[in-house]
């Protein structure tokens, strides 16, 4: 009986943190958010979503390494936690680890995801990672590869515009090679 009162206690315990968490995450108090879910795991260790939660709220206070750490940890209590997946696919994008990064993707689409974004860094931008993954099956939620590689550039960027009939701002679409072409330019269209 004593036991289940103070599991009962542990338990709302760990709801009130939770709930704290997510009010700091709100108003991005990361150190807060962090904190709240530290003492959370302290009263229930074996939860994999407080796991996630924390890694989350790691990365987003730019402490990559110990992410990695809560996110494995998930991984190691529920290996079919696409989200944990998915998180470690960005960690290890972001380490510039494409295949690793892939597979991960591929981990997290078998467990329950439905597809990959690519998120806002490198891969975002990455035509080849955009292929990369097409070609292994996995949807990508982004502009296909053939689009990424046009607007790669500002010149390619720029031409496709005119062709499409988009009205810019004054460029070019050539490459300049000198500072008298870039003063000329200047010059010229003010």
């Amino acid at each position: 009986m004593a036991h289940d009162i103070q599991w009962l206690i542990a338990r709302e315990e760990v709801r009130n943190l939770v709930h704290r968490y997510a009010l700091a995450i709100d108003s991005r108090d990361w150190p807060a958010a962090i904190d709240n879910l530290r003492k959370a795991l302290a009263l229930a260790p074996d939860n994999p979503y407080a796991h996630l939660n924390l890694g989350t709220a790691l990365v987003l206070s730019g402490e990559t390494a110990a992410a990695r750490s809560e996110f494995e940890a998930a991984l190691r209590l529920a290996p079919g936690l696409a989200k944990a997946h998915y998180a470690m696919g960005i960690l290890f994008e972001e380490d510039g680890r494409e295949e690793d990064a892939i597979d991960a993707f591929r981990e997290a689409l078998r467990t329950g995801a439905d597809a990959v974004h690519p998120g806002y860094g490198f891969f975002s931008e990455n035509t080849e990672f955009a292929r990369a993954i097409t070609a292994r099956g996995v949807t990508f939620i982004g502009p296909p590869p053939e689009a990424i590689e046009v607007m790669g550039d500002k010149v390619s960027s720029r031409i496709a515009a005119q062709e499409a009939g988009v009205v810019g701002v004054p460029g070019t679409t050539e490459f300049l090679t000198s500072a008298d072409e870039v003063v000329a330019f200047a010059e010229e269209e003010g």
